[in-house]
């Protein structure tokens, strides 16, 4: 948890609105690469992508990571969209996963370090064992992350303030309970007149 943090602020840093152009092409391979604050799967199609290291194509990768971002006049849904899509600013295999780490590394406040949103340890997922309302698949992929994230976000958040980190991996630990225990999002609501420190401390 130490070193994912400090990953994290590190990174913070160098992706800071107007700091892409220095940022090495190395660097951006470590955020997007490993497992490091979380793992997005493997990118092994994007490494491809920029193996050759030519500069148009590196430049694009910066351009499309910094209009995802920071371009705070288009929602950032369509952000994930626009950046996702090939014809538009995306780049061959900078997809899901990696375009929702930069987010959450860039952006610790608003996104999670939780980066697919189906599979059985995606947004979807978490959110089928809370009963929560899960976005359609009809929706846009972009749309479809911003809400489930804000929505995950909205039962974490005050459970561990300032703390992405550990809001996600609580996340994570929360889906491998209920599928053993049944909880629910219910089960999670304060009802005031239940002594629950008692109940914690009698578990």
């Amino acid at each position: 948890d130490v070193k994912a943090k400090r990953a994290q602020l590190e990174w913070e840093r160098l992706l800071s609105p107007g700091s892409l152009a220095s940022v090495p092409l190395s660097e951006l391979r470590r955020i997007y690469n490993g497992s490091t604050y979380g793992n997005p799967g493997p990118q092994s199609i994007l490494n491809t992508t920029l193996s050759d290291e030519d500069p148009l194509v590196v430049d694009r990768f910066r351009a499309a990571i910094e209009f995802l971002l920071w371009d705070e006049s288009i929602p950032v849904a369509e952000r994930i969209d626009r950046v996702m899509d090939e014809s538009q600013l995306g780049l061959r295999g900078f997809k899901e996963g990696a375009i929702m780490k930069f987010l959450a590394v860039a952006r610790p406040n608003e996104f999670l370090a939780v980066y697919p949103f189906t599979g059985g340890m995606g947004k979807a997922a978490m959110l089928q064992a809370l009963n929560g309302d899960v976005p359609p698949m009809s929706a846009t992929v972009g749309t479809r992350q911003v809400v489930a994230n804000d929505t995950l976000r909205s039962v974490v958040d005050p459970l561990f303030p300032d703390d992405a980190w550990a809001q996600s991996r609580f996340l994570y630990w929360l889906k491998t309970r209920s599928d053993e225990s049944g909880l629910t999002l219910d089960d999670l609501t304060v009802d005031a007149d239940v002594d629950r420190l008692g109940a914690a401390a009698e578990d």
